[in-house]
């Protein structure tokens, strides 16, 4: 889609909300941003499932769930509203790799980044070697930042204002602002994430370096 005209009228959006939504994006969630308020959720397909089968008990569900699905039945009562952030997929990872090794001058560790990411486990391997190679941190920059760039030209292309500062008048303080999960008592309970992050690194995620992002490598 090509860019749109950038106006006063263009709701404001909250850059690292977009950009947490991006780096947790799996292949069991899918995230949305609101047309006219810029809120943005992300929903799971095990909720999205629950708000389609209007006859399924709930009753028994946690509270953090029971507001999932709340969120999920929003988005289905009115989804021309709702705008579908890019997918995992969308984000090509191994590329944002590929890019950061062409940026590094040792020759010595490029070449050795760049065969770790050929081939079978390249995420692991990119992991390892990058651990190794002491280039962590100058990694987790080049994607903060990259994922910032990201974030900020799909905004501005589908008619948004990226804003650094998040917006708190006219929302509504129980559910505008959050991923589609509570905090504290009503979060979800914690997971390894074992099958995720085995496959790509289990990386730290990139809200240290960018006030709310990072999983992948």
């Amino acid at each position: 889609m090509g860019e749109q005209k950038r106006t006063s009228m263009n709701p404001k959006v909250f850059v690292p909300d977009v950009i947490e939504a991006l780096e947790f994006a799996t292949e069991e969630t899918s995230s949305y941003i609101h047309r006219s308020t810029g809120r943005v959720v992300t929903i799971s397909d095990e909720d999205m499932r629950y708000a389609e089968d209007r006859e399924s008990d709930r009753s028994d569900l946690p509270d953090w769930r029971k507001n999932a699905v709340a969120e999920a039945l929003e988005v289905l009562a009115s989804e021309q509203q709702w705008l579908p952030l890019p997918s995992k997929f969308d984000l090509h990872e191994w590329k944002l790799m590929d890019d950061f090794v062409r940026t590094l001058e040792d020759h010595g560790g490029r070449d050795e980044l760049a065969y770790a990411i050929r081939g079978k486990g390249a995420f692991r391997m990119f992991k390892g070697t990058i651990r190794r190679l002491g280039l962590e941190d100058a990694w987790y920059a080049y994607k903060a930042a990259s994922l910032d760039h990201i974030a900020r030209e799909w905004l501005t292309e589908h008619g948004f204002e990226p804003a650094s500062q998040r917006q708190v008048a006219g929302k509504r303080a129980a559910s505008d602002g959050m991923l589609g999960f509570g905090s504290g008592a009503d979060a979800p309970p914690a997971t390894d994430g074992a099958s995720d992050d085995e496959d790509r690194g289990g990386e730290r995620p990139a809200t240290s370096q960018c006030g709310g992002d990072e999983r992948g490598p």
